[in-house]
C-alpha cells in the first residue's frame, strides 16, 4: 500500500486479491482468528478442509432453523385454533379436586437446554420429523 499526495491509499493487485479472499471468508462466517490461521497456509487442501468444516456447520444451522420453523408453525396453529373459538359455546364445569403432581413425569430436558427440551416434546408428539 502506498499513499499519494492527496492522501489516498493505493493497493497492489496482490493486496486486492488477498482483501477479496478475506472479505469472502468473513461473509462465509469465519472468525478473524480462523482467517489469520489460514493466512499463512493458503493452499487448496487447507481451503478445502476449511470449506468442508464450514459446510457442515451451515448444514447443522439449517437443520436447527428447520426445527425452529416447525415449532413456530405448530405454535401458530395452536394460536389460530384459539382465535377461532366460538366464545358462546364455552361452558364451565366444576370438577372434583384432583391431586397435583409436582415433578417431571416426562423429562424432555434430559439436562439439555430449553430449546432441545421443546424439540423433544414436539418430536414425541410427531410435530417434528
Amino acid at each position: 500500500m502506498s499513499r499519494w499526495e492527496n492522501n489516498y491509499r493505493y493497493y497492489s493487485s496482490e493486496q486486492l486479491a488477498i482483501a477479496n479472499v478475506i472479505r469472502i471468508q468473513l461473509e462465509l462466517g469465519l472468525s478473524l482468528n480462523e482467517i489469520k490461521r489460514c493466512k499463512g497456509q493458503r493452499c487448496p487442501a487447507n481451503m478445502d478442509e476449511m470449506l468442508t468444516r464450514l459446510a457442515g456447520q451451515i448444514g447443522a444451522k439449517i437443520e436447527n432453523m428447520a426445527d425452529m420453523r416447525k415449532i413456530v408453525m405448530t405454535l401458530q396453529k395452536s394460536i389460530h385454533s384459539v382465535l377461532n373459538v366460538d366464545e358462546q359455546a364455552i361452558t364451565v364445569q366444576l370438577r372434583p379436586e384432583e391431586p397435583i403432581i409436582l415433578g417431571d413425569l416426562n423429562d424432555y430436558g434430559g439436562g439439555r437446554n430449553d430449546y432441545d427440551a421443546l424439540c423433544g416434546f414436539f418430536r414425541e408428539r410427531g410435530s417434528i420429523g
